[in-house]
């Protein structure tokens, strides 16, 4: 978790139950060791109709260290932090919200909502890639469907000029043939018959 977004003070923590004699100085004491942050100022409030009290961290800054990060990453989790005030006893701390205090109640509705948005957001994410291959499947379904016709199209006219062109090379072959031919009668002319020459003497005699 990245923690460019929130102020350096940002959380401030809670524990929502402590002993009723418990002073700011006791807290300042117990949480110095810590080393979780500068703190500014420590709130000490009697919960009304209790014997207990609530108790208030708010921090200049939080320090950059490890136990830090982890702690102040917790909190944002809206997970609880135990602090320690003797070997085997602990107060549970959380995010202070000027609101209310936080309850395990709330960190599990918190917990649940969280839970809920991210099956939300993965349920979109997966609908999501569905329809972009649903869309890739019909654009390369398309695209060979025009690439077919080009090639079909392509192919009818290649032998439409084909056709053309054996029509053509007839054509010069018949010219081709017939001036052979008329070389050839040109060249040897057809014999003269006996009637021709009949014809031809008695023409010229008159």
């Amino acid at each position: 978790m990245s923690f460019c977004k929130h102020h350096p003070s940002f959380p401030s923590l809670c524990i929502p139950h402590v002993a009723g004699h418990i002073t700011e100085e006791g807290i300042w004491n117990l949480f110095q060791p810590l080393q979780l942050g500068d703190i500014a100022h420590i709130e000490v409030v009697s919960n009304r109709g209790k014997k207990d009290s609530r108790v208030i961290i708010h921090w200049n800054y939080w320090y950059d260290n490890r136990n830090a990060e982890d702690t102040r990453r917790r909190l944002l989790d809206g997970k609880d932090f135990p602090v320690f005030y003797h070997p085997e006893r602990f107060w549970k701390s959380y995010q202070y919200l000027p609101s209310q205090v936080r309850r395990p109640s709330s960190i599990a509705l918190k917990d649940t909502r969280c839970q809920e948005e991210e099956k939300r957001r993965k349920a979109a994410a997966a609908l999501s890639r569905q329809e972009e291959e649903k869309r890739r499947k019909a654009a390369a379904a398309l695209s060979r469907q025009e690439e077919e016709k080009r090639r079909k199209a392509a192919a009818a006219l290649s032998r439409q000029e084909e056709s053309v062109e054996l029509t053509r090379e007839e054509q010069h072959t018949l010219e081709v043939s017939y001036m052979v031919m008329m070389t050839t009668v040109e060249m040897h002319p057809p014999p003269i018959t006996r009637t021709a020459k009949k014809l031809h003497a008695m023409t010229h005699s008159r």
